[in-house]
């Protein structure tokens, strides 16, 4: 005779989920409630501590607008600073982008010969907005571009015609573009992408180089590691100027913005947290009736137990997307600057695991609850 044994096993994880949402739907008062709750959370750390992350990044933004990651270097005629040196400059670590210009030269529009002088400039190296790399035309001619105060001091609408040299060179200007702030001394200039080497294959002579670093961490290393890949002549008729001093104010605006965000946010999700852990508990004892019937049934506590915290993730889920939207919405229209989404997305998961333990106080009580007295209760 064969014998058959059964193992009643416990339902599975998708089952106990099914369940927590239909507790949600059967449940409005407490499912509203729970969502109030984080999304106010949510609501609370964005238009405080948002605005606090928004404003470091403007600030910041601003502080790298003006330089905190550049390095300038002049060199005088004596000093021997040719072309030959971008090449080391590219193999150095930590430099995001480079360039080297030329010797100043007076220019004048072949078009508009009343208009004022421009400083016209060969440069070299990476490639600037508005600016494409050198090209080699068939005539051998180098082709310019005008910076917008470079047109109008030319008396010119557009930059058409040509930039000529007092020397007789003659430069055909293709257009204009708008210098970035680390490179804002070039504002009234003409520059002209030109070959690394002449004719003869010698080296362009340069004047001034402009190395901007991956990260303003980087500006006192390369402050040092630059110099020393230059091949000069004489290093004496080099001069360097860095941005250090505002990279270091760069950094403790940062840290102590920074500082002060961390410490908002733990504060309202600590409070936020420990308020929904009182309304949970008291929404748990009016729920106490309902465990108790599921304990009498064979429910065992880690199930109970699961079934709170499956019903409660659902609910901060949703709380802490509406809260997102109402908060980052709130922060749009005040014209407040935006958080990253990475600011929104590690918010929205620390607001969920926040609220998962503010209910786990409560699950655990009701899933040690004693049935047969639970079902006495009235």
């Amino acid at each position: 005779m064969t014998s058959f044994t059964s193992k009643r096993t416990g339902p599975g994880i998708l089952t106990l989920i099914r369940e927590a949402d239909a507790m949600n739907r059967s449940q409005p008062v407490i499912t509203i409630v729970t969502i109030l709750m984080v999304c106010g959370m949510m609501i609370a750390v964005l238009l405080t501590t948002g605005r606090t992350v928004g404003a470091e990044k403007s600030v910041v933004s601003t502080l790298d607008d003006v330089g905190t990651k550049s390095l300038t270097i002049y060199a005088e005629p004596d000093a021997g600073l040719t072309t030959k040196s971008l090449e080391n400059i590219q193999r150095v670590e930590g430099v995001e982008w480079f360039a080297a210009f030329g010797p100043v030269q007076d220019g004048y529009s072949t078009l508009s010969p009343s208009g004022g002088p421009v400083a016209v400039r060969q440069f070299w190296g990476m490639s600037i907005p508005g600016i494409p790399e050198y090209h080699q035309r068939s005539d051998g001619q180098l082709e310019g571009y005008a910076a917008r105060d470079a047109v109008q001091q030319m008396r010119l609408e557009a930059a058409i015609g040509g930039a000529q040299l007092t020397d007789g060179r003659v430069y055909s200007l293709m257009g204009s573009f708008i210098p970035p702030e680390n490179l804002g001394h070039l504002g009234s200039s003409v520059l002209v992408p030109a070959p690394a080497e002449d004719h003869e294959g010698r080296h362009q002579t340069v004047s001034m180089m402009t190395v901007v670093a991956e990260d303003p961490g980087y500006i006192g290393a390369l402050n040092d590691a630059i110099p020393a890949v230059l091949e000069v002549t004489d290093p004496q008729f080099i001069r360097v100027e860095t941005s250090q001093q505002m990279a270091q104010l760069r950094s403790a605006v940062q840290g102590q913005l920074g500082q002060f965000g961390r410490f908002l946010v733990l504060a309202i999700l600590g409070l936020t947290g420990l308020l929904t852990a009182v309304i949970l508990s008291g929404l748990m004892m009016l729920r106490r009736k309902d465990f108790g019937r599921r304990r009498a049934l064979g429910a065992s506590r880690w199930m109970i137990l699961t079934l709170v915290l499956c019903q409660f993730t659902e609910l901060s889920v949703i709380g802490s997307l509406v809260g997102t939207l109402i908060g980052g919405g709130a922060l749009w229209l005040l014209g407040d600057p935006l958080p990253d989404w990475s600011f929104f997305l590690a918010l929205s998961i620390l607001a969920i695991i926040t609220s998962l333990l503010a209910a786990l106080i409560p699950a655990m009580i009701a899933s040690r609850r004693d049935p047969l007295r639970e079902l006495r209760v009235p």
